[in-house]
């Protein structure tokens, strides 16, 4: 990717539908006075029908970038000129950088997340200690979970994705597996689904210590009421006893269903404010060449 250009003023915005939870605005403003810099980040609620359009509106206006959220990260691809290596690996995009002719499609949600996890997952005082990780969805999230899993180099020698069947969930697996494969070739992925819950007494106990929500069930103005797991998961799955930390990459309500549940059990809990604001610094860095720590 080309190095950032210096310029008088930044125009930022965010796509996404719904927007009214988001916190990026008040996250990159304050990356803007940090260092120096003039400009405004702008928040554009977009239809999936509107996107292509939007976009192309922000190249002609002489927008430096923008982030993406739900439910745009994967279907703006096809208007996209370039794409980063891990964007085209993940085949998920959550910033663009605008240039005259080209709008390149980035991903910095792997980083975000794989930065936000506790240390004692990414570098645990015991080395014989390993990820046993289960993700929740198949999605862009998901794929951007799964590669910052894998470059913790502490991961199990499996990860399981619980799911649910769609008409679009194969080209799902067959993106994760890609992934698997790419970045470690003895890597296993296992799929679980809902819909065979009913028979987990079949299933393997796999004692899992990470478990994340990469969906938006719980989000904000969309199924806030909603939780992807209930109380027979968590006896039947988790490592409970010793411990299991339960990750939602929701950030709004602070307290989802899904954390709500694991926090009765006493768990350890954690939403994706870390991951968001994480995740911002390296689109800052992407856009302006700047080095923000929060």
């Amino acid at each position: 990717m080309q190095k950032a250009k210096e310029k008088s003023f930044y125009n930022f915005a965010l796509l996404g539908f719904p927007v009214s939870h988001t916190l990026s605005p008040d996250i990159q403003t304050e990356f803007l006075l940090k260092a120096g810099l003039k400009g405004a980040y702008s928040v554009i609620q977009t239809r999936p029908e509107e996107l292509f359009e939007k976009i192309r509106a922000l190249q002609t206006l002489n927008f430096t970038g923008a982030n993406l959220t739900v439910p745009h990260k994967e279907k703006v691809l096809s208007v996209l000129d370039q794409l980063s290596p891990e964007a085209t690996l993940i085949q998920a995009v959550n910033t663009l950088v605008f240039q005259e002719k080209e709008i390149i499609g980035e991903n910095t949600d792997w980083q975000g997340f794989l930065e936000s996890l506790p240390e004692n997952l990414r570098s645990p005082a015991d080395k014989r200690a390993k990820i046993k990780a289960c993700v929740i969805g198949a999605g862009g999230s998901a794929k951007a979970v799964l590669l910052g899993l894998l470059e913790t180099k502490n991961l199990a020698e499996e990860t399981y994705f619980l799911l649910r069947k769609s008409p679009r969930l194969q080209k799902n697996l067959e993106s994760l597996e890609l992934i698997a494969h790419k970045k470690n070739k003895s890597h296993r992925l296992k799929f679980i689904y809902f819909e065979e819950l009913s028979k987990k007494r079949d299933l393997k106990r796999a004692e899992f210590n990470l478990v994340v929500n990469a969906t938006p069930l719980g989000l904000a103005g969309v199924n806030q009421d909603l939780c992807p797991i209930d109380q027979d998961f968590l006896d039947s799955f988790c490592s409970l006893a010793t411990g299991c930390y339960f990750y939602d990459l929701n950030y709004k309500p602070r307290l989802s269903k899904f954390l709500e549940l694991a926090q009765k059990n006493k768990q350890a809990i954690t939403n994706g404010y870390r991951m968001l604001k994480l995740q911002a610094e390296y689109a800052f860095r992407i856009w302006t060449g700047r080095n923000i720590k929060s």
